[in-house]
């Protein structure tokens, strides 16, 4: 039987899906397989801990002719842990062997996240922009289309999924992911695929998500046919479709030529006991067991557990009346206890000196990398001078048209960070606009506008503004999911950082990617163009002075009694510029006066 998906066709970005037992980690196994054979690089995340037998031959027992590396699980090379994603991803990223990253003895969702933020993150940082297959099994888990934890690491672990399918390519990933329930897979994610495979899938509602993806990608009748057609697909058939590849037809995947170790057993029957020939990791093997040690011995949740067991063998044996009481060495266990909370402390302490050696190392360098920017322009520009002496005039003139039709990009140097003095912007530029040339670090548009906007706030003296002033600034709605989404891909980044449920500010590396803001010369004049007219109106009467919600409505043509005056003045306060000293009163906050 022929491989239903081209060759060149395993090189586009797949979404294969399919309900349990429908074949779907069968399938994607055997794809492995052919892109093993033409000597593809593969990294196969496995959560349910089943892809190791692509190790052996279909007899169990012969090792095959793909032998990529296990990181975990019963059959690894190499076991992990929760802290061992960092390592494993910077491993990974600089090596050109395929591998298996087995997920299933980390034992809880908390730790599996935990591993692959640290493992995608170092995973994308390091990689050597090699062409490289990125399989994630179960890709919902790490990608939810809702998400529960907003604030923690799954917050980070999707925006890191967002940004390896939206600008995986041009760092050389080619990613597949496979999940059961496509209706819980974020929408943002699996709309980057090129690709579909869909095998059986009864819930209307995984049928509905589908749909979202072919009303993207391909043409509605043909995949309303297709979708009828799911709920009685047999295991291993199903519907192939590249939009792109102009490809749209029921298949048949055949079977794979290595050991199926994802086989479920038949009742009665004894699993095969199976073991695999090691692969020696050498010096990585040491270098994963350090990372272990250290990361368990500065971990205050390890230390408070400590502490915590401690203190209940200590209550147990108060209770245990029936043993002499000189016979428990009490003073023993509150030493034990006493030398535990000092380490914790000691860590807690080693690491926050730690972090501001980093940020004191970081700003001690800016000075040299503006000198040297300014050295470099000062040579660019004697250069110039030399040439313009030395070419005749009429190519003096094209050097300068051609000067003038390319602006060069600003040096770092001129990237300072507004700060306001005496109700004035140092280094404002009044009446101005970002330019494209001010958008970097490979931000989107939307991204920069929100860092723009934190940049904005933060030269008005409001570190942490809320999510509603941000998204006034940024011109996004924010409680859209559009703005909730793009702040999650900057928290993913590390540019942006949460205050609570309702308000975040932007980090060192966030103001050093920020586009400079665009400020007038005082905080009012920088306020104005964010008001409508009725604001305006508001602001202008609070300005003059009126503190009275009568006094001010007056002065600004409006009903003090009616929605429309209140709505405004409601505007107002949820952008941080307007202060209810009581119920019949408003007045300007501190910050807008200065």
């Amino acid at each position: 039987m022929a491989y239903p998906i081209p060759k060149d066709a395993l090189d586009d970005r797949f979404a294969i899906v399919g309900t349990a037992g429908s074949g779907k980690t069968y399938l994607a196994l055997g794809a492995v397989e052919h892109l093993l054979a033409r000597k593809s690089r593969v990294i196969l995340v496995d959560p349910l801990g089943v892809a190791w037998g692509l190790r052996l031959c279909a007899d169990g027992k012969t090792p095959s002719p793909f032998q990529p590396v296990i990181f975990g699980g019963p059959h690894g090379d190499l076991p992990i842990t929760e802290y061992a994603g960092a390592i494993i991803g910077e491993a990974v990223a600089t090596s050109r062997d395929s591998c298996i990253v087995d997920l299933s003895a980390l034992g809880t969702k908390a730790a599996e996240r935990r591993f692959m933020l640290a493992f995608l993150t170092a995973l994308y940082r390091c990689t050597d922009k090699e062409p490289v297959h990125l399989i994630i099994d179960e890709a919902d888990m790490f990608a939810p289309q809702r998400l529960m934890d907003k604030d923690g690491d799954a917050a980070k672990l999707l925006g890191m999924m967002e940004t390896i399918v939206r600008r995986g390519r041009a760092k050389g990933f080619v990613p597949w992911l496979l999940t059961q329930r496509p209706a819980v897979l974020s929408k943002d994610v699996l709309s980057q695929a090129d690709g579909l495979v869909a095998l059986k899938l009864t819930s209307s509602q995984d049928r509905d998500a589908i749909g979202a993806w072919i009303e993207g990608q391909g043409d509605k009748a043909q995949g309303k046919a297709m979708l009828a057609s799911l709920p009685a697909k047999q295991r291993g058939s199903g519907v192939l479709w590249i939009p792109g590849r102009g490809i749209l037809a029921d298949v048949d995947f055949p079977a794979k030529a290595t050991f199926d170790s994802s086989r479920t057993p038949k009742r009665g029957e004894k699993r095969q006991d199976t073991t695999l020939k090691p692969i020696d990791l050498g010096a990585l093997k040491d270098k994963l067991a350090k990372v272990e040690t250290d990361a368990k011995a500065n971990d205050p949740a390890a230390l408070k557990a400590e502490v915590r067991r401690l203190t209940t063998e200590l209550a147990k044996a108060s209770q245990q009346t029936s043993q002499p009481v000189e016979k428990i060495n009490t003073a023993a266990i509150e030493a034990e206890i006493a030398r535990a909370r000092t380490q914790l402390q000691e860590r807690v302490t080693a690491f926050q000196a730690a972090v501001a050696d980093a940020e004191h190392a970081v700003m001690a360098m800016l000075p040299e990398i503006r000198q040297a920017v300014t050295n470099a322009e000062s040579v660019i520009t004697d250069h110039l001078r030399n040439l313009k002496k030395a070419l005749p005039a009429a190519t003096v003139e094209n050097i300068a048209k051609y000067s003038k039709a390319i602006p060069m990009k600003a040096p770092v140097a001129q990237r300072q960070e507004p700060t306001a003095h005496n109700g004035l912007v140092p280094g404002s530029n009044p009446g101005g606009r970002t330019t494209n040339a001010a958008v970097g670090d490979g931000l989107s548009r939307p991204q920069a506008k929100i860092l723009e906007s934190l940049m904005w706030w933060h030269a008005m003296g409001r570190d942490t503004p809320t999510r509603v002033q941000v998204g006034i600034k940024a011109k996004m709605k924010a409680r859209g999911g559009h703005f909730k989404t793009r702040v999650s891909e900057l928290s993913g980044m590390g540019m942006v950082a949460y205050d609570g449920a309702d308000r975040m500010h932007i980090t060192q590396e966030g103001k050093v990617a920020a586009p400079q803001p665009s400020l007038q010369e005082s905080v009012v004049e920088s306020i104005r163009p964010l008001l409508s007219a009725p604001q305006c109106k508001i602001f202008d009467a609070l300005l003059a002075g009126h503190t009275s919600r009568s006094d001010i409505a007056a002065d600004a043509n409006m009903d003090a009694n009616g929605g429309h005056f209140k709505t405004r003045l409601s505007e107002l306060s949820s952008m941080g510029i307007v202060d209810y000293p009581d119920k019949s009163s408003a007045v300007l906050q501190d910050w807008v006066k200065q």
